[in-house]
């Protein structure tokens, strides 16, 4: 049985050791862990995205090979081949199965399985030019995300420029995102 998917977003491949993966084009820079799947793309001039969290569970690597915009490797304890391909316009990301079995990829960070769970129940533009906004899930968590060039202030609240401020009015709980770290 062959499974394969693809996520949107060569030249011969040589061998390399297991560790951080690294595809470029003058698009974008794609960085996988093979070992835990955890995949991250920054486009070129823009911040880092993080594409999928890492896996605990994702299996040893084995047959690792790579080139400047291919790179496939073997996670032998579940049976799959995975390979990627950094192409002009995006990014193809395939698994192929051994046999029958269940994947779950990308993997999100817990705070992705809370908000997939809850309505979108507000947004709201915070500034007039429309860099900070601010976007309620469930009337339980609050998201203002700042995509300007300057700090935003509101009351108690800080959001550095080119970052995202989550919060759970409920608890007073908060963190801040920035584009390579949570912080409490």
């Amino acid at each position: 049985m062959r499974w394969v998917g693809s996520l949107l977003w060569c030249s011969l491949c040589q061998p390399a050791i297991a560790g951080e993966v690294v595809l470029r084009n003058p698009a974008m820079t794609v960085t996988v862990d093979p070992s835990t799947l955890e995949l991250r793309v920054t486009p070129t001039g823009k911040t880092e995205i993080m594409v999928s969290a890492p896996s605990p569970k994702a299996g040893q690597v084995s047959n690792l090979q790579q080139s400047e915009s291919r790179a496939s490797w073997r996670l032998s304890d579940p049976g799959l081949a995975v390979t990627l391909d950094l192409e002009a316009d995006g990014l193809e990301v395939r698994f192929r199965s051994d046999e029958v079995g269940e994947l779950s990829w990308p993997i999100f960070s817990p705070l992705h399985r809370e908000l997939g769970l809850l309505p979108l129940t507000g947004f709201q533009w915070l500034t007039a030019d429309r860099t900070v906004q601010q976007t309620v899930f469930g009337d339980r968590v609050q998201l203002v995300a700042n995509f300007g060039e300057q700090e935003y202030r509101r009351d108690d609240l800080r959001v550095p420029t080119r970052s995202v401020v989550v919060r759970w009015p409920e608890t007073g709980r908060q963190l801040l995102y920035t584009a390579s770290s949570w912080q409490p």
